[in-house]
């Protein structure tokens, strides 16, 4: 779960583990904690993890996009120059 909210926070989709992946890993991270004094997470701590993640999952891109949005907008407002194509080409003289 948080190999996935992390690869679409981070916009990194090579970080995303696959199914097997993902199996493997919880299966070690299991037997790690059956060696090693490790808090266990009450399933109401869960439920609150794993509604931020989902909350961040759906705000986030948008929340990117609004910002996005507003960088283009306040550029706007400023009066953006845009560069010569080749069909627009610049007419004067040659410096010497």
């Amino acid at each position: 779960m948080v190999h996935t909210w992390a690869s679409v926070l981070l916009k990194t989709p090579e970080i995303e583990l696959e199914q097997s992946e993902a199996k493997k890993l919880a299966d070690a991270y299991n037997e790690f904690c059956q060696w090693h004094d490790v808090p266990i997470l009450t399933p109401k701590r869960m439920s609150e993890i794993n509604l931020v993640a989902v909350a961040l999952s759906m705000y986030g891109p948008r929340y990117v996009a609004w910002r996005n949005r507003m960088k283009e907008e306040r550029l706007n407002k400023r009066g953006i120059i845009t560069p010569i194509n080749q069909q627009q080409s610049a007419q004067h003289a040659p410096v010497m």
